[in-house]
């Protein structure tokens, strides 16, 4: 109801501004907290390398594993 009340008094320009400010304070957020590294795995090592090796690392560990295919 408040999306359609806005959208009825400060049109659909209005919305979209405070939709990008509220973007904004979040980016800003985001860019201030520090976020901690956590520890890396012995299967984090032996995935590391190159973005291809990686990804390959990741594919394998998901078709390894059927539960994470299931839909």
């Amino acid at each position: 109801m408040l999306g359609g009340l806005l959208l009825v008094t400060i049109h659909m320009a209005g919305v979209i501004l405070i939709d990008f400010a509220t973007f904004l304070v979040s980016l800003l957020t985001l860019s201030v907290v520090r976020f901690p590294l956590p520890p890396t795995s012995a299967e984090g090592r032996q995935g590391g390398g190159s973005l291809l090796q990686e990804a390959a690392y990741g594919w394998f560990y998901i078709k390894k594993r059927q539960g994470l295919l299931a839909c």
